[in-house]
């Protein structure tokens, strides 16, 4: 008899401890998950350089898969230098969500003011409101100086334009590319790939702007 019992009850206690153990590496899958954040190409000529990609505590590099929670994005980084000789005082990096479909939803992350004067067309002066001028503090980023663009004060009403889309803990991707930056003495560079009407010939230029009184 005792040599039946025993065996019964080291199986049930073996059925016992295996679903116990398993428990908790379950639970972990289902919180975390592979992301992955490309890069758009960049060219050498450009005035600004990403240097780091981050997710909380975590370094990540371009189009390497890494582990994070559903809600990942609220705490992207992405430090950026100036490379150019120029004083920066207007910035921003974009951030697009392309692998969820059309409409394409695109967002940007932004440091400081943009001029009044930043943008003409046809030679007209675009009246364009500061954005957000009471969350922009002013900027003077100096040649060689880093700038950290960070998602987390948007992350609210990004978060309802992608629930549009699909739940944000689904997010598993982004590009990031340089978009727009406004230097102090009336000068702009865009990224071709924000602009897309510009002319090949135009891309990584400096572009004037010309003051209106």
């Amino acid at each position: 008899m005792k040599c039946l019992f025993r065996p019964r009850i080291c199986l049930f206690t073996g059925i016992r401890l295996s679903l116990f153990c398993s428990t908790p590496s379950s639970a972990f899958a289902q919180n975390s998950s592979e992301m992955v954040i490309r890069r758009a190409r960049r060219n050498i000529a450009d005035p600004v350089q990403i240097t780091q990609m981050s997710v909380g505590k975590t370094i990540v590099a371009p189009d390497v898969p890494f582990s994070a929670d559903g809600l990942w994005l609220k705490d992207l980084q992405v430090r950026v230098r100036n490379i150019s000789d120029k004083t920066i005082v207007y910035g921003a990096v974009q951030i697009d969500f392309r692998d969820l479909g059309k409409p394409p939803l695109v967002t940007d992350m932004t440091l400081g003011q943009l001029p009044e004067h930043a943008l003409y067309r046809n030679g007209t002066r675009v009246t364009i409101p500061n954005i957000n001028p009471y969350i922009n503090p002013s900027i003077a980023i100096k040649p060689g100086e880093i700038m950290t663009f960070s998602l987390s004060r948007d992350w609210p009403s990004l978060r309802e334009r992608i629930r549009a889309y699909t739940p944000p803990e689904n997010v598993k991707s982004c590009v990031i590319d340089l978009a727009l930056f406004m230097f102090s003495e009336h000068t702009r560079w865009v990224s071709i790939l924000s602009q897309k009407k510009l002319k090949e010939s135009q891309e990584n230029a400096y572009r004037p702007l010309r003051m209106v009184a």
